[in-house]
């Protein structure tokens, strides 16, 4: 991904103009309202316009500034500083919405209707926790969809952007980062499709996708956030292609309860903890990313998760490649494992593991290591220079196994 849009948000951070931009004359802000509050095509001016009070909007309009750091609509007001409630099309363009002051809001809240940003800033959110009232720099309801373009959503006091209901989110070439809580929420049936965003250094996890929500996340960067990269819980689907996920604070993604998560051709690197990390009845399917230089494992199982893991690389690992515990299903085929800490595979507990056609290398104890009552199939594996025996059998586990260029011992 190409971070365009980095500069754009170190000279938002801070807010120091290098020239003050001018105030727009109270009465000329008054004109601006009323003609937005009636609809249609509205052109702002360079300058800063202060609100006293929301701006509602409840019929179609189309809000453009000269660029979202030369227009400024700004306010210290509770509730929210701009509400959509049309049920038709509407647009702002070039323009940063800023709360300021202490008051609770959310920036941009969205109740109904069709509508695109483009090249706008969105900041200053303020939650009230006691009565579970704003923080979100964009928040959408209902059947409302938003479309986000070219935008920077950062330094909001909760998340950058919250969809909820039925609501649809899609964004482009973004930033949404420095956020107090995730990047992106997801709830309720909400649907959310990302392309070629950065989510970067916000306090909880970079995305979260929650109860029956949807997640489509491609070509963008999810690095340094403050909890996971990526949390998806409930019986929430996300489908992640393409993506670096890299230096978050615990796992680079973690699935959890009855999520769904499939990874295709993502970097999945120097993560805090576990690079991937499936736990309760969650699955998915890992196909052909990189995962690497994780600080616990590359991809780990548990409980009743059940994954495919198929031709990765998975490589400089600080403990397992690949961890499956309690009573995990894994199947890993035709993936490269090597340079880990410890094992290769670590398969224990009642786990059941099928590892077949896959290459296991240079790991700092067993290529392959079953523990406990682990069970499953070992087939068609290749074993090259692990420290200690390619494939260890502790004795009460029960792996069938056939045929695989790897020395085998069994415990006695």
């Amino acid at each position: 991904m190409k971070r365009f849009l980095g500069v754009v948000l170190m000279f938002w951070v801070g807010h120091s103009w290098a020239q003050p931009l001018p105030e727009v004359p109270a009465s000329d802000v008054q004109a601006f309202v009323a003609q937005a509050q009636r609809g249609g095509r509205v052109a702002m001016r360079e300058g800063v316009y202060r609100l006293d009070r929301p701006l509602i909007l409840n019929n179609p309009v189309e809000l453009v500034g000269t660029g979202s750091k030369k227009t400024v609509l700004a306010s210290k007001a509770e509730g929210q500083l701009i509400r959509f409630n049309s049920t038709g099309k509407s647009s702002a363009t070039g323009i940063a919405f800023e709360h300021q002051g202490t008051a609770q809001a959310y920036v941009i809240y969205i109740q109904a209707g069709d509508v695109t940003l483009n090249d706008v800033a969105v900041s200053g959110a303020m939650r009230d926790e006691a009565n579970r009232q704003g923080g979100s720099g964009i928040i959408v309801w209902n059947n409302a969809k938003l479309t986000l373009n070219k935008s920077v959503v950062f330094k909001n006091q909760l998340e950058g952007v919250a969809a909820l209901a039925q609501s649809q989110v899609v964004i482009n070439d973004s930033d949404i980062s420095e956020n107090q809580g995730s990047g992106l929420s997801l709830y309720d049936d909400s649907t959310g499709q990302v392309n070629n965003t950065l989510f970067e250094l916000n306090q909880a996890s970079g995305l979260e996708v929650l109860l029956r929500s949807k997640l489509s996340l491609e070509n963008s960067d999810v690095q340094q956030n403050g909890e996971f990269g990526l949390f998806v819980a409930d019986t929430a689907v996300a489908t992640l292609k393409m993506n670096t996920i890299q230096q978050n604070t615990y796992s680079g993604i973690l699935a959890r309860d009855q999520a769904q998560v499939n990874l295709e051709n993502n970097d999945i690197l120097s993560n805090k903890e576990s690079g991937v990390f499936y736990v309760g009845s969650a699955t998915g399917a890992v196909r052909s990313n990189l995962v690497e230089k994780n600080t616990i494992n590359g991809i780990a199982v548990s409980e009743k998760a059940r994954i495919q893991v198929i031709n990765n690389m998975v490589r400089s690992n600080a403990e397992f490649g690949i961890y499956a515990e309690k009573e995990a299903l894994l199947v890993a085929q035709q993936n490269t494992i090597e340079s880990s800490g410890y094992s290769g595979i670590l398969a224990r507990d009642s786990v059941q593991a099928i590892l077949e056609r896959n290459l296991l290398q240079s790991n700092g104890e067993y290529g392959i290591f079953f523990v406990g009552n682990a069970g499953g199939r070992v087939q068609g594996n290749e074993c090259k220079q692990n420290k200690r025996v390619d494939l260890y059998l502790e004795k009460t586990s029960k792996p069938t196994v056939g045929e695989n260029a790897c020395k085998v011992e069994r415990q006695p």
